[in-house]
């Protein structure tokens, strides 16, 4: 029974990324200088978990091309996690990838400081909601929104 899960799991995640349904990019190398002039700059939201990862803590814009996470809890379990900004109506497949490693790592996170810089090209206008997103399948464990 777990074989043919784990099977069609395998086959679902196969045809998401043949289809385009998931962006499966890494973002270039972070931004070079940046200043702080953006009016959200300090602003901090906390995590709305949609999905059962125990995801909680803080996130705060540091300046226009970096986000921190403060107080970061993660289960650390997924195919691939990672930190996408939306916008808009966007969904995770759809956001831009900020951070270039997985989150995925034995043992999750407990009250850890992630410093995410924002690639090349992304600004804070095209981030409204940064998420943990299993890229893979397209989840959106948790988002916080900068209002």
């Amino acid at each position: 029974m777990a074989s043919k899960i784990v099977m069609t799991l395998a086959v679902l995640v196969g045809i998401a990324v043949v289809i385009g349904c998931v962006s499966y990019t890494d973002p270039t190398l972070p931004q070079s200088s940046c200043g702080a002039d953006d009016p959200r700059v300090g602003r901090a939201t906390s995590w709305s978990a949609t999905f059962p990862h125990k995801i909680t803590g803080d996130l705060r814009i540091v300046d226009n091309c970096t986000i921190v996470l403060e107080h970061f809890y993660y289960d650390g379990i997924a195919l691939d996690a990672r930190v996408v900004g939306t916008k808009g109506t966007e969904n995770c497949a759809q956001g831009q990838i900020l951070s270039q490693q997985t989150l995925v790592r034995a043992g999750g996170y407990t009250d850890e400081t992630i410093v995410i810089p924002l690639p090349e090209g992304v600004t804070l206008d095209d981030v409204e909601r940064v998420g943990i997103c299993c890229v893979p399948i397209g989840a959106m464990f948790a988002e916080g929104t900068f209002k």
